[in-house]
C-alpha cells in the first residue's frame, strides 16, 4: 500500500501583528503590537501590499511524488523550499539513486509568506496544472485554513481571481472544475475581498 501524502502547517513569527506594525511604518504610524481586525485583514488580502509578505508559514509535505516537487520548486518569491535527498549515500534505499521512479515518494518543506500562498495557487490550483500537482496544493490549501481561514479564502485558481480563463480553455466542457464550481468560486471571492462600489 502507498504512502499518503500528508501536509501540516504552522505560523512562523507574529504575522499578522508585524503585517499591521509593517504596514503602520509606511504612514508614519506607531506600532501597535496587536492583532489587526478582520476588517484590516480582508483590506491587505484585497490589495496585496507589501507588508502582507510579513506572514509566513512552514509546510511539511510528507510522502510527495518527486516529480511533483519539481513543479512546486518552480516557484521562487516568498518561498523557499527543502526536499530530501535522493543521494545513495545520504539514505537507505532499496535500490540506487539512477533507478528510482519519478513517483519516489520524498519529504518537502516550505517556508512560505502569504503573497506567495495566493500566487502559486493560481497556477496550482488551475486544472492546467497536472492533477496530482492540483490535489497536492488542495492538501496545502486545507492545512492553511485552521491557521486563517482569510488566507485560505485567497487561495485560488487564477480564473477565480481574474474573471476569466487565461489558459485558453475556451469551452466550459474542457475544464475539470464544473462551470457552476467557478461561479460559485467566484461569487464567494468577490464576496470576501471586493467591496461592492469597487466591482466594476
Amino acid at each position: 500500500m502507498s504512502k499518503k501524502l500528508k501536509v501540516t502547517a504552522r505560523h512562523k513569527g507574529a504575522g499578522w501583528e508585524d503585517c499591521l506594525d509593517s504596514a503602520r511604518v509606511t504612514v508614519w504610524k506607531d506600532r501597535l503590537d496587536k492583532m489587526p481586525s478582520d476588517t484590516f485583514k480582508v483590506r491587505m488580502i484585497s490589495s496585496e501590499h507589501s507588508p502582507l509578505r510579513e506572514i509566513v508559514f512552514v509546510l511539511d509535505l510528507e510522502n510527495i511524488k518527486s516529480w511533483v516537487t519539481v513543479h512546486l520548486v518552480r516557484h521562487f518569491l516568498g518561498v523557499e523550499k527543502y526536499v530530501s535527498t535522493q543521494r545513495s549515500d545520504r539514505r537507505k534505499a532499496p535500490v540506487p539513486r539512477d533507478e528510482l521512479p519519478q513517483g519516489a515518494l520524498v519529504n518537502m518543506r516550505l517556508t512560505i509568506n502569504a503573497q506567495a500562498l495566493i500566487n502559486i495557487s493560481q497556477v496550482r490550483l488551475c486544472h492546467c496544472a497536472s492533477i496530482e500537482t492540483v490535489q497536492a496544493w488542495q492538501a496545502v490549501r486545507r492545512a492553511i485554513k485552521p491557521l486563517d481561514e482569510h488566507i485560505w479564502a485567497a487561495m485560488v485558481p487564477k480564473c477565480v481571481y481574474k474573471g476569466f480563463c487565461s489558459e485558453g480553455v475556451k469551452a466550459k466542457d474542457e475544464c475539470r472544475y464544473s462551470h457552476k464550481t467557478l461561479i460559485t468560486m467566484r461569487k464567494n471571492y468577490l464576496n470576501k475581498f471586493a467591496e461592492p462600489n469597487t466591482i466594476i
